[in-house]
């Protein structure tokens, strides 16, 4: 936290009226309830919740050109709202056009080399293609097998 000033944060719960809650609180579950609000109160002012981006995994095919071009985009995209003008947002489609074209073609080209190095290695080829298809790896493990209305549930008598 950069801008918590310790000392004005213990003055101000010092200046509070901790005494209300003893006056206007009946029993210790409100008492703490009120203490509680005015607590968080004091420390949301001083020390607020902030929130962070939580960035993705990196993809491996965004190259500094891509990146380039993806920020060039961007300033496009915010010159384009603030003024409007019809200019401003044929560059800004026209950036799109190119990003999305840099982007097709360098994750085309990072998976064609992917693939044709795995090709001898068919385990490793069907994890490339099921990451690039977004296919999860699923484990399931049976606790339960019904044969024929018996219904089985000892893990050795499962597997055989």
């Amino acid at each position: 936290m950069k801008n918590f000033d310790d000392q004005k944060f213990v003055n101000e719960l010092q200046s509070q009226h901790w005494e209300f809650i003893y006056f206007f609180a009946a029993d210790p579950n409100s008492m703490w309830e009120m203490w509680k609000e005015m607590f968080l109160e004091v420390l949301d002012k001083h020390a607020p919740i902030q929130n962070k981006k939580i960035r993705s995994k990196k993809l491996p095919w965004i190259t500094s050109k891509i990146k380039k071009l993806i920020i060039t985009r961007d300033k496009f995209k915010r010159k384009a709202i603030l003024t409007n003008l019809k200019t401003d947002c044929f560059l800004f489609v026209c950036n799109c056009t190119k990003v999305n074209i840099e982007l097709r073609n360098a994750k085309k080209d990072y998976y064609t080399l992917k693939i044709a190095g795995k090709k001898h290695n068919p385990k490793q080829l069907w994890k490339t293609i099921n990451n690039l298809l977004g296919k999860q790896n699923k484990q399931t493990v049976v606790n339960e097998l019904d044969i024929e209305g018996e219904i089985l549930t000892n893990p050795q008598d499962i597997a055989e």
